[in-house]
């Protein structure tokens, strides 16, 4: 009967931590290293090589903040003032 990874894993925890980074080690063997793209940016570059590293354990991709941002422009409205407009009161004062 073949072991399940839910089991596998549990096994894996039971061992002495020497054995465990043997694990480690051999699987980090087997995982072939990401590429990095030609175009990537020094950012991007940098939170793979931490990813690598096991320092960090996902990159966050920034979809949600574009979406809350999308939403803030959608939904501003402008403040209304009385008076002249505010850009030629900005030149009268450089004058």
């Amino acid at each position: 009967m073949a072991m399940g990874i839910d089991e596998l894993i549990e096994e894996i925890k039971a061992l002495p931590p020497e054995q465990q980074q043997r694990v480690r080690d051999t699987l980090g063997d087997a995982t072939p290293p990401r590429q990095i793209r030609d175009d990537a940016t020094a950012e991007e570059e940098f939170k793979l090589r931490l990813l690598e590293a096991g320092l960090i354990q996902e990159i966050k991709r920034p979809e949600h903040h574009l979406q809350e941002l999308q939403e803030a422009f959608l939904s501003y409205q402008p403040i209304t003032i009385r008076g002249k407009p505010l850009s030629e009161t900005i030149i009268e004062e450089r004058r």
